[in-house]
């Protein structure tokens, strides 16, 4: 704290209403131009080389406006951070550092005055009566030097009120201004009239991929998702915008208990998964199964899957093997049959369904074109998880 300093928390809070207001309606606006990018974007109608490269470049533009959201966002989480952490008082630093210079100086003469007549009243000089109200004398000044120190502590503690909350908010307002910059940057090359260039990763782009990252993260987090889950799902190869996606495509209860233990990626909560009735999945949670299931064996650059996944993988597929509580069918036709039964079907079916799906990409596409032995090698290992279901 200086003399300078200053904290009004009503006018910073009402400031705070204020702010969070315009950028909440700036976001609104920017969803209304994504969903007409994204409209645009989804026209089969209009189908050309040169057109293809345009949706290209929608992408770009779609990455900029969702940062710009995420820049937004930044900014209100740090307005209603500083909302919440301004307190209630209003601190001056010139009054503050005043009255504890003068509590200050009021201690210190109190001080020395007790401190005059303790020694007077010790003094063989006076008589006991004149002793014992120098004695008295002693106590008051003492008194009085316990009250201006009590007096110094409450202002003190102002001070460090104000120094705590200046500490605590000394980073706000840091990570917006960071990606509008990066914002900037993107916005420049969209100008460069014929030097526009979708291909490569230039460093605008990544920043922005990052950020935008991180903001899916902490909507995750705001869907319940633990940094324990998503740990685990980013660890297995899933992006945080997929497992937002699964999550919003979850159309029954069990489907978000299923899934939610699927990401817990331990054997317990294997176990609680597969204790899930499979009978009220739904069958988009067929194919989020298949895609997990696949995913959890994980290969190294020699193709030989690594300790960590076999580890996984054996405690998914005994947990699976332990999935044997009868799920029971009212007809004659059909017997009662086991969970595991059913999960075993849904992967198997699940996984026959991502393979067929990566094999009609695989036939538009040449094998030296970019992603090309990516999407290969991921074919494979589906194919190995559908041999193994």
């Amino acid at each position: 704290m200086n003399e300078n300093s200053r904290l009004r928390p009503q006018a910073i809070k009402r400031q705070c209403d204020a702010a969070v207001d315009v950028l909440e309606k700036d976001n609104e606006a920017l969803r209304t131009v994504g969903k007409s990018l994204d409209q645009f974007v989804a026209d089969n109608k209009l189908e050309s080389r040169s057109f293809g490269e345009l949706k290209e470049h929608m992408e770009d533009y779609r990455l900029v406006l969702n940062s710009m959201t995420a820049a937004n966002n930044e900014d209100i989480a740090d307005y209603n951070y500083l909302k919440s952490h301004v307190g209630s008082q209003d601190i001056d630093g010139v009054v503050v550092l005043a009255q504890m210079d003068k509590a200050e100086e009021g201690f210190n003469s109190a001080e020395r005055l007790a401190e005059k007549y303790r020694r007077m009243s010790y003094s063989t000089s006076y008589d006991p009566i004149t002793a014992q109200s120098m004695r008295a004398q002693a106590q008051m000044y003492e008194c009085s030097a316990a009250l201006w120190r009590q007096i110094y502590d409450c202002w003190k503690q102002k001070e460090e009120t104000y120094d705590r909350i200046e500490s605590s908010t000394a980073s706000l307002f840091t990570a917006g201004p960071l990606m509008r910059a990066d914002i900037c940057s993107a916005l420049e090359t969209f100008g460069v009239s014929g030097k526009y260039q979708t291909k490569g990763n230039p460093l605008w782009r990544q920043k922005l991929q990052d950020g935008e990252i991180s903001e899916i993260r902490r909507e995750l987090m705001k869907m319940g998702v633990t940094k324990q889950q998503l740990q685990h799902m980013e660890e297995i190869g899933y992006l945080p915008k997929e497992v937002k996606a699964i999550l919003e495509s979850c159309e029954t209860e069990e489907d978000r208990v299923f899934f939610g233990y699927l990401m817990e990626g331990t054997a317990e909560s294997y176990i609680k998964a597969f204790a899930v009735n499979p009978k009220y999945l739904s069958d988009g949670m067929t194919v989020a199964l298949a895609d997990y299931a696949w995913r959890i064996l994980e290969l190294d650059e020699e193709q030989k899957s690594t300790k960590e996944s076999e580890k996984r993988l054996t405690d998914f597929s005994n947990a699976l093997l332990q999935a044997g509580y009868f799920v029971n069918y009212d007809t004659e036709a059909t017997p009662s049959i086991t969970h595991r039964d059913v999960y075993w079907e849904k992967l198997s079916l699940g996984t026959e369904l991502l393979i067929r799906g990566d094999l009609y990409i695989l036939t538009s596409m040449q094998p030296d074109q970019e992603g090309y032995k990516k999407l290969y090698s991921d074919y494979e290992k589906k194919l190995r998880m559908k041999n193994l279901w």
